[in-house]
């Protein structure tokens, strides 16, 4: 028997018994699905033992231990039904109401799209998944990885500007989720890039990620301020720095938990009494 500890979550953690080692980590992808009835998109990371246990990607079954192994489920594509949905009305549903109004004037596909661009309709993931970072980094933390393996653990010191452009990145895939992560989200996205990339970690921290973890929430903050100049009205309503006409800042305040899209901006072709209608 072929004994795994299966990580779905840090509070949902199953073992599974297989008649044998797993031949393709795709044949072990799709017991694990069977067996525990898992849906959408993931990949695979198991405890490798040359690294102290420590997670890397599973992309040859020939690296799990012989007689047991620890594995963990990262969702690419989470099902709709696993995340927490925001209660503000999907455009598509806005459009049904705007038949029976004439303020009602969203005429294409592209607009559409422009406004959803703006929601986020997605809950913080079990697992922060890092994006690509495109061909040029890709092959800059390839490099980096394997001098860190061969190496003795060398650090990959990246330049300024592809810092900033990995940095872009991560601010864009967190903001997709929120615009204000807690101290404990940004520490999970820390951990994640050095689960990915760990020729980044750096010597002389305690956790390997103190820098990248300040670096990171520099970065949501230099995001929100520009979104702020483009009048976006979640940032807007949120800013305890100044007021605006009509409104005290005294009173302005960040969203509470399970707040998604506290204030979204309002759709093309409504006004705010129009949308007292609906």
């Amino acid at each position: 028997m072929y004994k795994l500890r299966v990580v779905l979550s840090p509070k949902d953690i199953q073992k599974v018994s297989l008649e044998q080692r797993p031949e393709s980590v795709e044949n072990l992808m799709e017991t694990l699905k069977d067996k525990l009835s898992l849906e959408g998109s993931f990949t695979l990371q198991y405890a490798d033992p040359d690294f102290g246990g420590e997670m890397v990607n599973l992309t040859n079954a020939n690296d799990l231990p012989e007689t047991c192994a620890s594995v963990q489920v990262i969702y690419t594509e989470i099902a709709e039904d696993q995340c927490y949905r925001s209660s503000t009305p999907s455009l598509s549903s806005v459009g049904s109401f705007g038949s029976s109004h004439d303020t009602m004037s969203v005429s294409s596909n592209d607009d559409i799209q422009s406004v959803e661009a703006k929601l986020r309709q997605g809950c913080w993931p079990e697992v922060f998944q890092v994006p690509k970072v495109g061909p040029e980094l890709e092959l800059v933390f390839e490099d980096g990885n394997r001098k860190y393996l061969s190496e003795g653990k060398k650090h990959l010191d990246l330049s300024k500007d592809h810092k900033s452009q990995f940095l872009d990145a991560i601010a864009n895939r967190i903001w997709e989720y929120k615009a204000y992560p807690t101290h404990m989200e940004y520490t999970e996205v820390a951990k994640a890039i050095m689960r990915t990339y760990p020729c980044l970690a750096e010597k002389g921290s305690s956790s390997g990620y103190d820098e990248m973890l300040n670096s990171i929430k520099f970065k949501m903050g230099n995001l929100r301020a520009k979104m702020r100049k483009l009048d976006c009205m979640e940032l807007n309503v949120n800013s305890r720095k100044r007021s605006y006409p009509g409104t005290s800042s005294s009173k302005h305040k960040k969203p509470k938990r399970a707040e998604i899209n506290y204030l979204p901006d309002i759709p093309i072709g409504e006004d705010a009494t129009s949308m007292e209608s609906y």
